[in-house]
């Protein structure tokens, strides 16, 4: 799990796609596994990848964050694992990690209709509030929401989505 985390956490923290970082490299794990100088030919020569990893890896943020997953009661599904849906799979960047609450395989297999909500970091108030709605009613009407645990329209989403017991 600390692999999926950790990459979860840099790609929202860098804002930008990993997976074509990953994909060079042989794979998310590979990637979080992967040395500096590998680190740098993957990023196409850009050093700012291998130094925020090399700093994630020695911080010990990683297994904060699996440690708060752990504590709240929260599962993990990591990109290439049994159980992470085939269907996400095939989208062009797909999340190394899936986290949620309750049971996983009735969370991701239960056949509701699925809808993505994701947007801006950095929306307007009025967007913000929208996205929150929306989702709450989606939530309410027996929608599963899923987005990408980044601040702003995918933050509002989760909130939303919570409000409607989602």
């Amino acid at each position: 799990m600390m692999w999926q985390l950790g990459l979860t956490h840099l790609g929202a923290q860098l804002d930008r796609d990993l997976q074509a970082v990953a994909r060079r490299v042989g794979g998310p794990q590979r990637l979080w596994d992967a040395d500096r100088s590998e680190l740098i030919r993957a990023a196409r020569g850009d050093r700012t990848l291998a130094d925020a990893l090399q700093r994630q890896r020695r911080s010990g943020l990683t297994d904060e964050l699996e440690a708060q997953v752990a504590a709240i009661g929260a599962w993990v599904v990591g990109l290439g694992d049994n159980g992470y849906p085939q269907r996400l799979t095939e989208i062009v960047d797909p999340p190394f990690a899936l986290l949620g609450l309750g049971d996983p395989v009735a969370q991701l297999t239960d056949g509701r209709p699925t809808i993505a909500v994701v947007g801006s970091r950095h929306p307007t108030a009025r967007g913000r509030e929208f996205a929150r709605q929306l989702s709450r009613e989606l939530a309410e009407a027996g929608a599963a929401i899923i987005s990408g645990l980044a601040l702003g329209i995918d933050a509002a989403a989760h909130e939303g989505a919570l409000d409607g017991g989602g």
